[in-house]
């Protein structure tokens, strides 16, 4: 009925571990695995899925939806996940990754840092407005994150830990539409665009 959506195993064909229901007209979007620093007496993992409620897009460059949210799932030895908790966010999560034991989110054009808590995720930090437009793509490499914009090309920022904020220090002065990205070092990266 669309609300599914189901986990393979990619080593055997045709084998689903787990079936996960989501809400009536709801997308998954992005998902990512993490492990949150905040839990030391274990080292569980766990499932981010971030969805979408009723995505539609109105007009070129406009989206509206119904909500959206992010699930956490716990990882259990059995292989199977059980619903921790479901966190609601203003904008589609299009790029979950964990970066130095939280959860990194966009959220729009904005940059989140979550943590585990016991309801909801815990929001560290944000940068407001890290792209002009939607973040499609995301990668970290130390304290550097790349981020992708839809269609303002790549955005180079840094995570300040004393400070506990994001800050954005270069970016590509040329528009692109871009397809992929591949970190080639520190300071360098490969873009793919349309």
């Amino acid at each position: 009925n669309g609300t599914e959506r189901c986990i393979i195993d990619p080593t055997v064909p045709n084998d689903v571990l787990e079936l996960l229901e989501l809400g009536e007209n709801e997308a998954a979007v992005s998902c990512a695995t993490c492990i949150f620093a905040g839990r030391p007496e274990t080292t569980e993992f766990f499932l981010a899925v971030g969805t979408v409620k009723s995505l539609r897009f109105d007009q070129p460059g406009g989206r509206k939806h119904d909500g959206c949210f992010i699930h956490i799932y716990r990882l259990l030895e059995s292989h199977r996940l059980v619903l921790l908790h479901k966190t609601p966010i203003e904008d589609i999560p299009l790029c979950l990754i964990e970066f130095r034991g939280r959860l990194m989110v966009s959220v729009g054009c904005a940059l989140r840092l979550y943590d585990l808590g016991k309801r909801k995720l815990l929001r560290k930090t944000e940068h407001v407005r890290l792209v002009p437009n939607l973040i499609i793509k995301l990668q970290v490499y130390g304290d550097r994150i790349y981020a992708c914009d839809s269609t303002e090309s790549i955005f180079f920022a840094k995570y300040i830990r004393e400070t506990n904020r994001f800050a954005v220090f270069a970016d590509d002065p040329i528009p692109r539409i871009i397809a992929s990205l591949c970190i080639i070092d520190y300071d360098t990266v490969a873009i793919g665009d349309k």
